[in-house]
C-alpha cells in the first residue's frame, strides 16, 4: 500500500471584520491536583498580569514549559492563598503562597507605580513592590465576606468590607476602633500610600458593600444591599429607601470620605463600573416586573422575567445614579447573575451566567449588540484590562472546555479536580493579505490566505504579521487616514495598492487586503490514499483517497484528475465521485481546479476476494495529475560534501539542477534475492 503523509488545512471563509472584531490571543489553565480558584486579577502599566486566589494540594504555576509548584500545609482543609505575576504572555514573574487556617476570599489592586496591594477577609493588608518587596504588612481582625480594594490617582487605599464586633483600623496606634453587635456592619477605610491610616467610617444595618470604584476626579463610589442604612457618617441623615423589592444601592463619596449621594438600584446588583464620564454600569440579577428608572421624576421602565427565574441584566446610570437605559438577558436558570464586568474604549464587557453554558458579552456604551460568546465551562470568573486596551478573563473548568471566539474554538483540559483559567481577548481591526489568484487587486472569495507576510502600521510605529489565515490585527484604536503598508515577500509582487490608508473607522471599516501573485507561479500537488482495515470475503471494504494542492502553492492545480490502482484482489462496487475505468483496476476521478490549500476528499468502495490470505499485503496506488514542470525543479540538501576532501565536489554526488526540467524521470525498483538486495534505476523519462 502506497501513503503519502500530507498536512490537511481547510480553507475557513469568514465575513469582513470589523473594528470591533474580538480574538482569543492565548488561553492558560493553572494545572493542580485539586482545585485552584482565581479571585481577583489586575494589570499594570506595562501589561504585566497579577492574580490571585485559593488553591488546595499542589499546582503549578508556571503556566509555560516549566515547573513552579506550590503545595499548602498538611493540616489546612482549606487549602492556601496564592499571588502571582506574569508577563503579558503569561511567562511567571514571581508567585507567593499565604497559609491560612480559613475560607480566604482575597483582593488585589495595581498603583499607578506598578506596586501591588493586597488584602483578605482573614485580616491580611499588605502592600508589595513590583519585585515582591513588602511595603508594609497589617493585620486587622474580625473581617467577613470579600472585602475590596480600590487606589486613587495618588496612590492613596481605599479598603472596605464587612467586620464582627469590633475593628482596629489603626493598625499602628490601635486606636482607631468601629464596633457592632454580631456581624452586623461595613466599612470604608482610606490609607496613605505607605499604609498609614487616614480616615473610616461604618454603615450600620446587615448589609454588604459588593463593589467599589474610584472615578477620575478621585470621588469614591460603593454599591451592594441594605437593610436600614444610614449612609451619611457625617452630622446630616441619608437613610436606605429600602424596602421588600428595592434593596440594593449606590452611594458616591468624596475624597476624604464625605457623603455625597445616594440612590436606590433595582435588581440584584453584583458589580458595577465608573466610565471617563462617571456613568454607572451596574450588572446584577432579577426577577419577575421591576421598574428599572426609580429615580424622581419615574418614568416606568419595566423589563420581566419568569417570577421563578433570576435573569441579568445591565444598568447605565448617569454620574448622578439617573436612569440612561437597561439591558436584559433572558432565558436564565435559577441563580443566573451577572457577576463582573470592565469597560475597555467604550465597550463594555461582562459575564452572563446561564448554566452549563456561560455568555461573554460586549456592549457599547448604548448598549447595542457588539459580541457575546459561549464558553463550556465550570464557572466564570473576573475581568480586568490591559493597559493597551484588551480584556483578561478568568473562570474554572473541571471537564475539557471550549470557548470560541470569531475565529474558531480554543479547548483546554484541567489536570485537578477543578482548575482555573486564564484568558487574552484581543481587540481591534483586522485585515487581511491572500493569494490574489486572478491577480485583479480584489479579494474574492475562496482566494487562500498568506501567513508570515508584515504589515506596518506607519502612523502609530507598529509591525504585525499575518496569520494562518492570512489576518493580521492592530489592537489599538486608529484613526481616519492612519496609513498601513505591507511587506513583498521574495517571490511575491502585490496586487493591490499599497500603502492604503485606514479610512472611516467610525463606520467600523475594516483594515486594507493586501492581494500577492507569484513571480513564478507552482502548484503543489499532494495526494494520499489509505484503507483503514480490510477484511477478506467482505464487502463495503473501504478505500480513502485525499486529493489536494499544498498551501504551499502558490497558483491554482488546474483541470486536475486522479488515477488510482488497486490490487487485483479488490473489486471496486462503487465511489463517492464519478470514475472512468481504465482498465487492470485503474481508476480516473475528476478533481477539477483546487486551488492552494485546497484538498478533495473522496472514498471506493471494495469488495476483497476471499483468495486474500490473513494478513497479506494488498498494494494500492494514487496518482494526482497534471504535474507542473516546477513541481520537479529541486536542489539537492544534505551534509557539506566539500568538507570532505576525500570525496570531491558533493562527494561524486551529481551537481545540483539549477535550470527547468530537461523530461529525465528516475524510477528505482529493489528486490532481494538470497543474501543480496538489487536495484534498478531506469530513466523513464
Amino acid at each position: 500500500m502506497k501513503t503519502t503523509i500530507t498536512l490537511f488545512l481547510s480553507v475557513i471563509t469568514f465575513s469582513i471584520y470589523a473594528q470591533n472584531s474580538h480574538k482569543i490571543d492565548w488561553i492558560k489553565n493553572i494545572p493542580g491536583n485539586q482545585y485552584t480558584k482565581i479571585y481577583d486579577i489586575e494589570c499594570d502599566l506595562e501589561n504585566n498580569i497579577y492574580i490571585t486566589g485559593t488553591f488546595e494540594g499542589t499546582t503549578d504555576f508556571d503556566l509555560k514549559s516549566g515547573v513552579y509548584n506550590l503545595t499548602e500545609n498538611p493540616g489546612l482543609p482549606l487549602g492556601a492563598t496564592f499571588l502571582a505575576k506574569y508577563n503579558d504572555q503569561m511567562d511567571l514573574i514571581w508567585c507567593t503562597k499565604l497559609d491560612t487556617t480559613s475560607l480566604v476570599t482575597p483582593s488585589i489592586e495595581i498603583d499607578n507605580e506598578g506596586n501591588l496591594v493586597y488584602l483578605d477577609n482573614a485580616g491580611r493588608f499588605r502592600k508589595y513592590l513590583t519585585n515582591n518587596n513588602l511595603v508594609f504588612s497589617h493585620q486587622f481582625t474580625w473581617l467577613s465576606g470579600q472585602p475590596k480594594i480600590k487606589i486613587d490617582n495618588n496612590n492613596n487605599i481605599f479598603i472596605a468590607g464587612q467586620f464582627c464586633n469590633s475593628l482596629y483600623l489603626d493598625p499602628n496606634n490601635q486606636i482607631y476602633n468601629l464596633t457592632t453587635t454580631g456581624c452586623n456592619a461595613d466599612f470604608i477605610a482610606k490609607y496613605s500610600p505607605s499604609g498609614s491610616f487616614v480616615n473610616a467610617f461604618q454603615l450600620d444595618g446587615g448589609g454588604a458593600i459588593n463593589a467599589i470604584e474610584i472615578s477620575n476626579t478621585n470621588m469614591l463610589y460603593i454599591g451592594g444591599w441594605d437593610v436600614a442604612l444610614d449612609y451619611n457618617p457625617g452630622a446630616g441623615n441619608a437613610p436606605s429607601t429600602w424596602n421588600n423589592i428595592y434593596h440594593h444601592y449606590i452611594a458616591k463619596y468624596d475624597n476624604n470620605l464625605n457623603f455625597q449621594f445616594h440612590s436606590t438600584v433595582a435588581g440584584e446588583l453584583s458589580s458595577f463600573k465608573l466610565d471617563q464620564l462617571s456613568n454607572i454600569y451596574v450588572t446584577g440579577a432579577f426577577a419577575g416586573a421591576l421598574d428599572f428608572n426609580v429615580q424622581p421624576p419615574n418614568n416606568p421602565t419595566i423589563s420581566s422575567s419568569p417570577s421563578n427565574t433570576n435573569n441579568a441584566f445591565l444598568l447605565k446610570l448617569d454620574s448622578s445614579a439617573n436612569f440612561i437605559f437597561v439591558n436584559t438577558f433572558p432565558g436564565g436558570q435559577p441563580g443566573t447573575h451577572c457577576d463582573f464586568i470592565e469597560i475597555i474604549n467604550n465597550r463594555v464587557y461582562l459575564y452572563e451566567s446561564d448554566y452549563p453554558i456561560e455568555k461573554l458579552i460586549c456592549k457599547d456604551v448604548n448598549g447595542n449588540s457588539i459580541f457575546s460568546f459561549s464558553h463550556t465551562i465550570n464557572s466564570t470568573g473576573v475581568l480586568t484590562k490591559t493597559n493597551d486596551g484588551n480584556l483578561i478573563f478568568t473562570g474554572l473548568i473541571n471537564t475539557p472546555s471550549t470557548i470560541q471566539d470569531e475565529f474558531g474554538n480554543s479547548t483546554i483540559s484541567p489536570t485537578g479536580n477543578v482548575d482555573a483559567f486564564i484568558s487574552k481577548l484581543n481587540q481591534g481591526v483586522f485585515g487581511r493579505v491572500y493569494n490574489d489568484l486572478n491577480s485583479n487587486g480584489l479579494y474574492n472569495n475562496g482566494e487562500p490566505p498568506l501567513a508570515d507576510v508584515n504589515v506596518y502600521d506607519l502612523t502609530n510605529d507598529k509591525i504585525v504579521s499575518s496569520d494562518s489565515l492570512g489576518y493580521y490585527f492592530i489592537s489599538n484604536e486608529l484613526q481616519t487616514n492612519d496609513l498601513i503598508l505591507a511587506d513583498e515577500p521574495n517571490s511575491w509582487h502585490i496586487t493591490s495598492q499599497n500603502p492604503q490608508y485606514y479610512n472611516n473607522p467610525i463606520a467600523n471599516d475594516t483594515l486594507p487586503y493586501f492581494g500577492y501573485s507569484a513571480d513564478n507561479p507552482c502548484n503543489v500537488p499532494d495526494i494520499t490514499i489509505f484503507a483503514p482495515l480490510l477484511r477478506r470475503c467482505f464487502s463495503n471494504q473501504i478505500v480513502y483517497v485525499q486529493a489536494c494542492n499544498d498551501n504551499a502553492a502558490s497558483t491554482s492545480l488546474d483541470s486536475s484528475f486522479v488515477v488510482v490502482t488497486l490490487d487485483p484482489l479488490l473489486t471496486v462496487n462503487s465511489a463517492s465521485l464519478p470514475f472512468t475505468a481504465l482498465g487492470n483496476n485503474t481508476y480516473q476521478f475528476q478533481t477539477g481546479t483546487l486551488n492552494p490549500g485546497q484538498c478533495v476528499n473522496f472514498t471506493l468502495s471494495t469488495t476483497v476476494s476471499c483468495a486474500a490470505t490473513l494478513g497479506q499485503t494488498l498494494c494500492m496506488n494514487a496518482e494526482l495529475f497534471p504535474v507542473d514542470g516546477c513541481v520537479l525543479d529541486s536542489i539537492p540538501t544534505g551534509p557539506n560534501w566539500d568538507s570532505i576532501p576525500s570525496e570531491g565536489a558533493l562527494g561524486g554526488l551529481p551537481q545540483p539542477c539549477l535550470g527547468p526540467w530537461d523530461q529525465s524521470s528516475l524510477s528505482v525498483n529493489g528486490w532481494c534475492q538470497n543474501d543480496s538486495i538489487y536495484f534498478t534505476v531506469t530513466n523513464t523519462g
